[in-house]
């Protein structure tokens, strides 16, 4: 993973490093990192899984505290039923399919959803609701034993030190162009400087459009990615 420090000697170097003096000081290149983190986290956001083991009929409670499920709290509640293999994020239908043949895993899931689909008419569905003031979840679970997994999520590294390798190239693009907009800024409330043949102008307005560029694309790749768009769930 890539230091504060080192994210910072990065966008040092992509704005000139020593050949351009672009008027920077720590604190904007800073400035640039936390923008850039709070964009990256709107799309990136780091989602965790916690385990509530198998969930006997009836209603329960758990209190949970913000060490253990972050500031926000439970976001999602996922089930299966108690004699089913190991609870995932995921789904298992690949295995399904792999196991019994192209007809089996087709077979497997029109009963699961005939099946959940009576619970949803009879009221019998599992449930939940997460009190963030109480800091509790309440679970109900009137019909069969199930395991459950909750959802939730907890904050980044307020400087990027924890954006993976593989996309450090994206997140450096996008700190560079606030960056970027940082020194149009700055560039701006300088004013032209004056010369033996009249005021020089600034090229704040190039500085501006690149970094606003930057910002859009990694913005339009970020909001189109796969990770960005929740997954299927069946409804009915």
């Amino acid at each position: 993973m890539t230091t504060h420090a080192e994210w910072r000697e990065h966008l040092r170097q992509d704005l000139g490093g020593g050949g351009v003096d672009v008027e920077l000081i720590r604190e904007n290149y800073d400035t640039a990192l936390r923008r850039a983190v709070q964009l990256w986290n709107r799309h990136r956001p780091h989602l965790k899984w916690l385990n509530l083991g198998v969930l006997s009929g009836g209603t329960s409670y758990l209190e949970l505290t913000e060490s253990e499920v972050g500031s926000i709290g439970i976001l999602d509640i996922r089930y299966t039923d108690s004699g089913s293999g190991p609870l995932a994020p995921t789904s298992s239908v690949w295995e399904l399919q792999v196991r019994w043949g192209r007809r089996g895993a087709r077979m497997f899931f029109k009963r699961w959803t005939d099946l959940r689909r009576m619970e949803r008419f009879t009221g019998t569905q599992p449930d939940w609701w997460w009190d963030p003031t109480a800091e509790t979840l309440y679970l109900y679970n009137p019909s069969r034993p199930v395991k459950a997994m909750a959802l939730f999520t907890i904050p980044r590294v307020p400087y990027g030190e924890d954006i993976r390798y593989d996309e450090e190239s994206m997140f450096e693009q996008l700190a560079l162009g606030y960056a970027k907009i940082l020194a149009a800024d700055i560039l701006e409330q300088a004013g032209e400087v004056p010369g033996p043949s009249g005021s020089i102008g600034s090229n704040a307005a190039i500085w501006r459009e690149r970094g606003q560029d930057d910002i859009d694309k990694v913005t339009e790749k970020l909001e189109n990615s796969l990770r960005s768009v929740p997954p299927p769930i069946w409804v009915g």
